[in-house]
């Protein structure tokens, strides 16, 4: 069997089974993902070891792949798009446990949330989870929900969210 194909066999039935076997965008979607994974185990593997910096950009994509499922799957009920939080969330360089940089992630995720429902209206965004890039565009993990939702500095929550306005706040 040829590396890879039980994988994409597997995410493909599951998006298959949750978002129709029509859904050919889904089907790209996941394709691209799985040949880039593919990509960077066969890199691992050349290297002979995985440093931090791999390691976090193989473990993103488990991320990737359910949200991209899950979005297919909520579409069926509501507007829903996929959401790779690599596009507005920025860490530092701390390979699998970066802290958000909140000063150009708060604005970076303002816009983009502006910008997406002024485009798709009331779309519901399925949004990656525990993933980021660092100020020059390398994926990193975070051990932890506190590293994701939290400043270092203080214990108050500050992820924008929308208000029933479709403002983006970061209330408490």
């Amino acid at each position: 069997m040829i590396p890879g194909c039980r994988r994409r066999h597997r995410h493909r039935s599951t998006a298959d089974e949750l978002a129709g076997e029509g859904d050919r965008a889904t089907r790209e979607l996941i394709d691209g993902q799985l040949e880039e994974l593919h990509d960077a185990l066969r890199g691992v593997r050349l290297l002979g070891h995985c440093p931090p910096a791999a390691l976090d950009l193989i473990a993103s994509f488990g991320e990737r792949l359910s949200a991209i499922v899950v979005a297919a799957y909520l579409n069926g009920f509501c507007p829903s798009r996929f959401v790779d939080a690599r596009d507005f969330v920025t860490t530092d360089e701390q390979f699998t446990r970066a802290n958000v940089i909140f000063a150009k992630t708060n604005p970076a995720a303002q816009e983009y949330f502006s910008s997406l429902w002024r485009r798709a209206g009331h779309t519901l965004a399925v949004v990656t989870g525990f993933i980021g890039r660092t100020e020059d565009g390398r994926t990193t993990t975070s051990a932890g929900t506190d590293r994701i939702t939290r400043p270092q500095s203080s214990g108050r929550r500050s992820t924008p969210r929308p208000s029933k306005s479709g403002r983006m706040s970061t209330a408490s």
